[in-house]
């Protein structure tokens, strides 16, 4: 989750797609591997909703810096 977080503040998507990717499969295999009959659906809920909303922040952030940037050179 931390990386999510910090590669959401460069408002790139190929890097936080590529890191929402590994990190929901480590958080599959540790699900399944290590903690075995606990709620896993809910975690991996839970982190695809995290990952989904940092996408869309990251999407409206890029948005807004494109839009300031053609204000800026009005």
């Amino acid at each position: 989750m931390l990386g999510l977080a910090l590669t959401s503040l460069y408002m790139d998507m190929k890097p936080l797609l590529l890191n929402g990717i590994i990190g929901l499969a480590v958080l599959i295999f540790f699900c399944f591997v290590i903690y075995v009959g606990e709620n896993t659906i809910a975690i991996i809920a839970y982190y695809v909703v995290i990952w989904l909303t940092l996408l869309g922040q990251s999407t409206i952030g890029r948005r807004m810096l494109k839009n300031m940037g053609a204000s800026m050179q009005e």
